[in-house]
């Protein structure tokens, strides 16, 4: 993914939101999990995929419900993450069912400008 990449996110919620998602993967998906960072205008992504079956047809809408899950868990996780997100100012989206993507939003750190050296007077 893209590197250098600075975001605005209190770093124990964003560990939480991506141990979430990681978790989910390896509980329900398949495959290889993969993490991607991308750029969005003024926001950081990091993605996170399987290669399982993905997210039944009809629990895409209603993921992120607490007690909604697809398989056998205490629907808990999603939900606690979204929060975790948007108390940060981010978000978290399920972006594609199958395969599973779900990604979180945060606002990027603007890089400081160098200033030009002024006279010592």
């Amino acid at each position: 993914g893209k590197q250098g990449l600075q975001a605005v996110g209190t770093p124990g919620a964003v560990a939480q939101v991506l141990a979430a998602l990681i978790e989910n993967s390896l509980m329900h998906g398949g495959g290889t999990v993969a993490l991607r960072t991308r750029v969005t205008g003024n926001q950081a992504v990091i993605e996170v995929t399987d290669e399982g079956p993905g997210v039944p047809a009809g629990l895409g809408a209603r993921i992120f419900e607490r007690t909604i899950s697809g398989r056998n868990s205490t629907g808990i996780g999603l939900a606690v993450a979204r929060d975790l997100a948007e108390a940060d100012g981010g978000r978290l989206e399920l972006l594609q069912q199958q395969p599973p993507v779900f990604a979180l939003f945060l606002s990027r750190v603007a890089r400081k400008r160098e200033e030009p050296e002024r006279p010592v007077r």
